[in-house]
């Protein structure tokens, strides 16, 4: 649980200081927020003024470097993730496209209201924190599939995402892809199997052995080959078994295999 509130505080800091200026986005002129949905400044709780947003702003990552020191870690957690909840939506609020869009920090809120609340001498936090990690993975997929088909991972459509890519310049191997057919299906296929796969890893210490690592080094591909770099990745780092310190567990009790197990079944 250590791990896991120290891996979700670090990766939801990295993100909000590469965004220093996202509350910014309140003081955009109203016809820029026209084809916003109504209901969604009521939804996420954008009702103050600019200047008090960058407080808040200010506040989200206090709450952050606390809950990664360990320091009133439940208190900030739940600080945390209530202002993640209500920032992290303005990363994609002017996307007006289908698709399933996590609203920017979706598993670190839910992991760090998980932490806030949940048992650390219980399995099923950690569990439920891997089914929102993977839930990213499962349901990009099964989108991919009742929009576009099986043919969204076919040869074709992964050279064509490689053209794309190389010609906006942001892919340097993407070469490689387009000129071997075999390679774009290897990779089509690859990516559906390991994506629909993550749905056990949560649960099976088996699966999330094979799948988790294949799909970081599916993530190394990417770079050269797509020019695609996904922000989450360090968050594959919460399917390791990192060791339990003392204070997680019970004075005087033996750590939970029996739950261990049968979470992991």
């Amino acid at each position: 649980m250590k791990a896991a509130r120290i891996l979700l505080a670090a990766h939801a800091l990295a993100i909000i200081a590469m965004r220093p200026t996202l509350p910014s986005l309140f003081t955009w002129p109203r016809e820029l927020w026209a084809g916003v949905q109504p209901g969604t400044a009521l939804r996420y709780l954008w009702l103050f003024s600019p200047g008090l947003e960058m407080i808040f702003y200010a506040l989200l990552a206090i709450a952050l470097l606390c809950a990664l020191f360990g320091f009133a870690a439940r208190t900030a957690c739940f600080i945390a993730a209530i202002l993640l909840y209500h920032f992290a939506p303005l990363d994609d609020v002017f996307i007006n496209a289908s698709g399933p869009y996590s609203h920017g920090l979706t598993v670190d809120i839910l992991g760090l209201v998980i932490l806030a609340v949940a048992p650390a001498t219980r399995r099923w936090p950690i569990v439920l924190i891997r089914a929102a990690v993977a839930s990213q993975y499962v349901f990009s997929t099964i989108v991919k599939i009742k929009i576009a088909g099986l043919g969204w991972f076919g040869s074709e459509n992964i050279r064509d995402i490689a053209i794309l890519f190389d010609r906006l310049g942001l892919a340097p191997r993407a070469r490689v892809v387009i000129e071997h057919p075999a390679l774009a299906s290897a990779i089509g296929f690859g990516w559906l199997v390991i994506t629909l796969g993550m749905a056990a890893t949560p649960f099976s210490r088996a699966a999330a052995r094979v799948v988790v690592p294949s799909l970081a080094l599916a993530h190394v591909g990417a770079i050269p080959l797509f020019g695609i770099f996904y922000p989450g990745v360090p968050l594959l780092l919460l399917f390791v078994e990192w060791p339990q310190g003392s204070a997680e567990r019970r004075p005087g009790s033996q750590p939970h295999a029996a739950d261990a197990r049968s979470a992991q079944r």
